[in-house]
């Protein structure tokens, strides 16, 4: 009875991860997908104001696209059972700086976005989202440097 205790939190956690595996890859197709259209429709209008409305989306789509890779390479150390690893960390510190850069990279084309161009000033968020993802990223490399003592002592 206690071995089927043990094996029923290892399925669910196989069924989550399976669960992430999907939707990353989903949000990967979607971030190639919409890039596509965006090149496409960038491709036929040639008004001066549509580089405007296009760059900001395009550059997002391309870093969710990246992070959602970064996120995958994460869920396919952790299915092998590697989680407190320095990949891991760094990847993890990675999807922060895109975000933040993305961010700071939003913020600044604000600046220069012509008038009569609608801007969306909500992308300063992503600065300090992307910098509280960097601190958890130096958080998990401490983890990993902890992790790696305990077994030195043991």
């Amino acid at each position: 009875m206690t071995l089927m205790k043990q094996k029923e939190p290892k399925r669910r956690i196989a069924l989550i991860m399976n669960v992430l595996f999907y939707f990353c890859g989903l949000c990967i197709g979607g971030g190639i997908v919409r890039n596509l259209t965006l090149c496409y429709e960038l491709g036929k209008d040639d008004t001066a104001n549509f580089i405007w409305h296009i760059l900001p989306e395009s550059v997002t789509m391309l870093v969710m696209t990246i992070c959602g890779l970064c996120i995958f390479l994460i869920l396919r150390n952790v299915k092998k059972e590697e989680v407190f690893v320095y990949q891991n960390s760094s990847l993890i510190q990675t999807i922060g700086v895109l975000i933040a850069l993305n961010g700071l990279f939003q913020v600044t084309l604000s600046w220069f976005t012509p008038e009569g161009v609608p801007t969306d000033t909500s992308y300063r968020i992503f600065v300090l989202l992307g910098v509280f993802i960097i601190f958890m990223g130096y958080l998990f490399k401490m983890g990993v440097r902890m992790r790696e003592e305990q077994e030195l002592t043991i």
